[in-house]
């Protein structure tokens, strides 16, 4: 909160009564003394700014003495008998939106995480103590509540997955071939935004989502590609096992790197160009390209690694 040191006026209520002169004539007469004089206004956008012609610098009280309020009947009394004033800190502005007036806490790096029960606990006391109401909101807490919400998709999408490819490949294992791929991916698309200085937020965890497909679709054909090598062959020894893996791996290679190359080809000009709206997409990006990097290489190589360890027994 900003504060500034301000000249705290209070009107005697009970002077104005006695001798019949009303509040809005102190207030007229104080911005006389006070030299609140308007000229004009400067206009941007919602910013209204007064223009306003100051009087000589005098001593406050000897103006208070000297300034004049008539009542109803026509007498004159000194201003000051009506006025009080005292020097004191307040706030520089009031923050407001359509909840009402709030107050603004600027939160360091050094400070506990916002999330946390201290830093709550911290607050409700400095609110209670200036007879405040609080409520903490904002963009940080309603992110966090949506990549809960999307991690909870996100693993009940995975054990869809399971029963689905458990279903179509007739075998409880070789989806568990395509659900390990998973984890890589995610520390692809980490690393990627470690090094690219961004964080973990919505846009980063729907590139994940979006790379998690591209990743699956991969590791699926993969897997479908040798079981069907393997069946033609209509052996299941170490021989036919290899031989299975190795022809698909000569089928899926063209198609998967494609898939990967023109992907990572077409988000590489968001990172290149600038404006509010590829600072929003890059967490998003980084996170395809990162986990799509490494999905590549899982399913060039580990994919068909696992499926010959575990079919050739």
């Amino acid at each position: 909160m900003e504060e500034e040191s301000s000249m705290i006026l209070t009107i005697k209520q009970q002077e104005l009564l006695r001798y019949g002169i009303s509040p809005s004539q102190i207030i007229s007469q104080l911005e006389r003394v006070l030299g609140n004089y308007k000229i004009s206004e400067l206009k941007q956008f919602a910013i209204i700014t007064p223009i306003v012609l100051e009087t000589d610098q005098k001593a406050f009280a000897e103006l208070l003495k000297t300034a004049k309020v008539r009542n109803s009947e026509g007498k004159s009394y000194a201003l000051r008998n009506f006025v009080e004033y005292e020097w004191g800190n307040r706030l520089k502005k009031i923050s407001a939106d359509v909840s009402g007036s709030y107050f603004s806490i600027n939160l360091t790096e050094d400070v506990v995480q916002p999330n946390s029960e201290e830093l709550i606990s911290d607050i409700d006391q400095w609110a209670n103590q200036n007879s405040l109401i609080q409520k903490i909101s904002g963009r940080y807490f309603s992110d966090q509540e949506n990549l809960k919400e999307l991690v909870f998709i996100l693993f009940i999408s995975v054990v869809l997955l399971y029963f689905i490819l458990s279903a179509q490949f007739e075998s409880f294992w070789q989806p568990l071939i395509v659900i390990f791929t998973l984890p890589f991916g995610i520390m692809g698309a980490m690393i990627v935004l470690w090094i690219g200085g961004s964080s973990i937020n919505i846009m980063s965890a729907i590139g994940m989502v979006v790379m998690l497909g591209i990743m699956v679709n991969d590791a699926i054909l993969k897997v479908d590609t040798m079981n069907r090598n393997l069946k033609a062959l209509e052996k299941k020894d170490k021989e036919s096992v290899y031989e299975a893996v190795f022809s698909a791996g000569k089928i899926r290679l063209k198609p998967i790197l494609m898939t990967s190359i023109t992907t990572l080809l077409a988000l590489s000009p968001v990172l290149l160009s600038g404006g509010l709206g590829a600072e929003l997409q890059k967490p998003l990006v980084l996170a395809v390209m990162g986990g799509l990097t490494i999905g590549t290489f899982t399913a060039l190589y580990f994919v068909p690694l696992v499926y010959f360890q575990v079919q050739k027994f």
